[in-house]
């Protein structure tokens, strides 16, 4: 048995229960071509081999979480169903409140006729993010995501800014977590339910990235900034300073999740420009501080009790779970007929997109953003007893027309 010292798998598996499917991630890709379970079985035995975590279930021991290894029966890991391809987006319901009997699972959907299937992916969050969900599912373990934390120094040497941006973020938790437990909220009150639904949007890359060289910011503060007005827009243009949390990757190398939660606060209803710097200059503090690293040391230091305690509380008032990715490129993962190549191109089956997002039981929308080629796929998952669905798409469309044209 191997021992977990990586916190957030330690704090997500506190709450893994096999009565429901909180913090299941389901990523899922598209393709042209045809699947059958021969062709399936060797990419499945190929990523299996490849990925240790694949291998192994997480186990408790004297109160300490440790990876078993365990024995893989390809055949108990996936199912594979016959489905016209205009109904691939009506079976996301279906998997993501699945309940299955392992901790990770893939459910194809396949058109024959029409040479298209899709690929679901289910997977407990303790065991893996999105990273590294990415990673298994394109086999492509080389690929290491490097996130600006880790050239912060050789790309801004201004210790002044670091020190400046450190306290910055420091003081700001220090009043998050002040107003949490001083101030009561009724989130907290509010019985949570399997019952997940969600939106799906299709963004033009090209769109937004034309947008973020005109206003000299990042692509990630552009679709941050939608969120921020999908919320203000779904609430009838009420003002409201909302709690936000993203997973910041710290570019580690745990087999299973390699981030860091981060938590801001910012109003809702401050005009285009206001927001978007305001948001450039909250990820630039984390992106060139000593926040990161600070706080990892802080989490391993309280342990994983009260770290718990603090994750929940933080959660159960969240108004948005941010995430954004970048999704495999189109030379990353090609199926062969006979063989399974990797990382060549064949034109036997086709990735044609991707996408991904995590059942909760939370109430806040939560926003799974993925790119592939010339598409950023949103999709924003909640409870569907707390959201409505038109009305969400609207106040995405209009967050969109605001931040973007």
């Amino acid at each position: 048995m191997e021992y977990i010292n990586d916190y957030i798998t330690n704090v997500i598996s506190q709450d893994i229960d096999d009565t429901n499917n909180w913090g299941n991630i389901v990523a899922f890709m598209d393709f042209d071509g045809i699947i059958n379970r021969k062709i399936f079985n060797k990419y499945l035995k190929y990523i299996i081999s490849n990925n240790k975590i694949l291998q192994k279930n997480i186990t408790t021991k004297n109160n300490k979480n440790y990876l078993q290894d365990i024995n893989i029966d390809i055949n108990s890991y996936y199912s594979l169903y016959n489905s016209n391809y205009n109904k691939f987006d009506s079976k996301i319901n279906i998997v993501l409140n699945k309940n299955n009997n392992t901790h990770w699972y893939f459910n194809i959907y396949s058109d024959k006729q029409n040479k298209k299937f899709r690929l679901f992916f289910t997977v407990n969050h303790a065991y893996a993010d999105g990273f590294k969900i990415i990673s298994i599912l394109s086999s492509n373990n080389n690929k290491i995501y490097k996130p600006p934390l880790l050239n912060r120094y050789t790309h801004h040497i201004n210790y002044f800014s670091i020190l400046i941006g450190t306290i910055i973020l420091l003081f700001s938790y220090v009043k998050i977590i002040t107003n949490l437990y001083v101030f009561k909220n009724n989130k907290s009150t509010i019985k949570y339910i399997n019952n997940t639904d969600y939106i799906k949007k299709t963004f033009d890359f090209n769109s937004i990235k034309n947008k973020s060289k005109e206003l000299n910011v990042t692509i990630n503060d552009l679709l941050y900034s939608i969120s921020i007005k999908t919320h203000y827009y779904y609430y009838n243009n009420q003002s409201k300073t909302v709690l936000i949390a993203s997973p910041f990757n710290t570019g580690s190398n745990n087999i299973t999740n390699n981030f860091c939660f981060i938590f801001t606060q910012i109003d809702n209803s401050i005009k285009k420009n206001e927001l978007i710097t305001s948001v450039n200059t909250i990820f630039n503090y984390y992106k060139y501080s000593l926040i990161i690293p600070l706080l990892t040391f802080i989490y391993s230091i309280i342990g994983v009790y009260f770290c718990h305690k603090l994750y929940s509380k933080l959660s159960s008032n969240l108004d948005i779970l941010y995430t954004n990715m970048i999704g495999p490129k189109k030379d990353e993962l090609h199926f062969k007929n006979n063989n399974c190549i990797m990382f060549n191109i064949n034109d036997n089956i086709q990735l044609k997109n991707t996408c991904f997002l995590m059942n909760h039981k939370k109430t806040e929308l939560t926003f799974n953003i993925v790119s592939y080629d010339n598409n950023i796929n949103v999709i924003i998952s909640f409870q569907k007893s707390l959201y409505e669905n038109k009305k969400l798409y609207y106040a995405l469309d209009c967050a969109y027309n605001e931040i973007i044209k």
